[in-house]
């Protein structure tokens, strides 16, 4: 069986093609058979310790049924639950922590911590999501986009990225595309797009894959003949007024509608989204953005397109339990 033993998953590109390739594989094989999580418990009396300075909803649930499903004991580090950073510093946490659990997860805000996690814990450590990439949802969003297509020859699936082309979903996406051939388009306004050298550096890489990275502006060049749109919430909590005031003033005209799904030509295109997604007002957060914005119908995407035959995104969120599983029972089994 291919081995990632005690392998850290820091972002996407710490895998090599085959291992994940491998790791979809086993992902597919857990959820097609779900009763072997009556048979087998993998990961029985192992302990996983899932660290959160941001709190979650997906990222904590699929990893806490997906400990426990397969018999290991978990312990959770809410964001005012520990002292790391606080009275302990990063370093002391994971001497610590390492030598009492066989895997440590981490969901926060700085992806230098994680580094710091990693160097020096003696167990895998992985990321729930730090400011810089979030490759356990790029392993869900893989996995959706395998089921959709039967087939893992990503070289020949179009995806564009709607929005905030300079976030963590996008960076891991950029990675997904060295790494399989995915072509992406990033669809948003050029004052915002990431550095020139970097994009040139992923379109080499990715070319070499099978695939290629393309920017523009222009909704009807970045949507043309595409299977997937996805996007993401354009803002976070924690981040200053003036600053959502400022990207919701430059990405506003870069929504995700029936209208932009339309102008896909294509009647089996679908939509993505990792969630939570701002696309009504049945929310705090949505009743600040219809108040303060005017979007009445959704940020970054609207209410009709969420919800419409078009969208995937609660099977893409189901997905993210078991690529889950299936990198836990990787690294702390085999």
């Amino acid at each position: 069986m291919f081995s990632l033993k005690d392998s850290c998953l820091l972002k996407l590109s710490d895998l090599s093609f085959l291992e994940l390739t491998y790791l979809l594989r086993l992902s597919c094989y857990f959820k097609k058979d779900k009763t072997i999580v009556k048979r087998e418990k993998h990961l029985y009396d192992k302990k996983v310790v899932l660290i959160f300075e941001k709190d979650s909803t997906r990222t904590r649930c699929s990893f806490e049924v997906a400990s426990f499903d397969y018999g290991a004991n978990i312990t959770y580090l809410g964001p005012f639950g520990n002292q790391i950073g606080h009275k302990e510093s990063i370093k002391d946490s994971a001497c610590f922590l390492s030598r009492i659990y066989d895997a440590i997860e981490y969901r926060g805000h700085k992806h230098k911590a994680i580094k710091v996690l990693a160097k020096h814990s003696i167990v895998p450590v992985l990321n729930g999501l730090t400011d810089s990439f979030h490759p356990t949802q790029l392993l869900a969003d893989l996995l959706t986009i395998k089921e959709y297509y039967n087939y893992y020859i990503y070289s020949k699936v179009r995806l564009v990225y709607v929005g905030d082309v300079r976030n963590n979903i996008c960076s891991s996406l950029l990675e997904a595309s060295l790494l399989t051939g995915l072509t992406i388009y990033l669809l948003s306004l050029r004052t915002i797009w990431p550095l020139k050298s970097f994009i040139c550096k992923c379109q080499l890489l990715s070319q070499k894959a099978g695939g290629n990275v393309l920017l523009t502006e222009d909704s009807r060049v970045g949507i043309n003949s595409i299977n997937f749109i996805y996007t993401d919430v354009w803002v976070s909590m924690g981040e200053s007024k003036r600053l959502w005031k400022r990207r919701v003033f430059y990405i506003r005209n870069y929504q995700v509608n029936i209208l932009l799904l339309l102008r896909t030509k294509n009647i089996n295109v679908k939509f993505l989204h990792c969630l939570p997604a701002f696309h009504d007002n049945k929310t705090i957060i949505g009743k600040h953005i219809q108040n303060t914005y005017s979007f009445i119908y959704g940020m970054e995407v609207t209410n009709e397109a969420f919800y419409s035959f078009y969208s995937l995104v609660f099977g893409q969120a189901e997905n993210r339990l078991y690529t889950i599983k299936s990198l836990l029972v990787s690294i702390v089994l085999y």
